[in-house]
């Protein structure tokens, strides 16, 4: 599951990272609650479009029962600096239930010499 999550976000790779996601399952993040992979294909849109390529230069993982928390630090390659992104999920063990997600719009607003709430504002939303 966390390859899928990596390869979605520095790759683009939404077949694998839907492929290990319930029918049912669903994508909070910054108060707005998605459901589809249309909607995932947004978020991933978004992200590419703030942060650009990226690599994980760090990532830790706490797993309990059916419940993970993922921590995530990108770097892109096209500016300088970097993006912590935290993802909690709920689990089978096989599949990913639901994601609660948030990313670092403080890091994002800086990579892109803007203001936080500019980058907020360009956030998906419900």
């Amino acid at each position: 599951m966390l390859d899928s999550i990596i390869n979605a976000f520095t790759q683009g790779d939404l077949a694998d990272l839907n492929a290990k996601m319930l029918h049912s399952a669903y994508w909070e993040q910054h108060n707005a609650k998605f459901y589809g992979s249309e909607k995932l294909n947004m978020i991933l849109g978004n992200w590419f479009a703030l942060a650009g390529k990226c690599n994980v230069i760090s990532h830790q993982t706490v797993k309990q029962n059916k419940h993970y928390v993922v921590y995530l630090t990108f770097e892109p390659t096209n500016k300088n600096g970097t993006i912590d992104y935290v993802f909690w999920l709920e689990t089978n063990q096989l599949m990913i239930k639901s994601v609660v997600a948030i990313a670092d719009t403080v890091q994002l607003a800086a990579l892109n010499h803007k203001n936080p709430d500019k980058v907020s504002d360009k956030l998906p939303s419900a």
